[in-house]
């Protein structure tokens, strides 16, 4: 049985220009919504990030997420996007 639920997502650096503010809600469905359902559920929802998404590490509070963690009903996801410097 698939489960619907909203996600707060949170875009960081050229993701929040991308995706035209900085925080969204996203709908999310699945048997059991995972972050990889929650990468296909955002770039279906916001396509101007979609290319960046294989990119981005997923965070929740101070863990990082892989694609098989299954989210929680009223989760806050961070999408951080590569860092580079000098």
């Amino acid at each position: 049985m698939a489960c619907t639920m909203e996600v707060e997502v949170s875009f960081y650096g050229i993701l929040s220009n991308l995706a035209g503010r900085r925080v969204r809600t996203v709908t999310v469905t699945g048997a059991a919504p995972t972050v990889g359902d929650l990468r296909r559920a955002i770039a279906g929802q916001v396509p101007a990030v979609a290319s960046h998404l294989g990119q981005v590490a997923v965070g929740s509070g101070t863990a990082l997420l892989g694609d098989g963690d299954t989210l929680e009903e009223g989760a806050r996801i961070s999408l951080l996007p590569p860092v580079s410097g000098g």
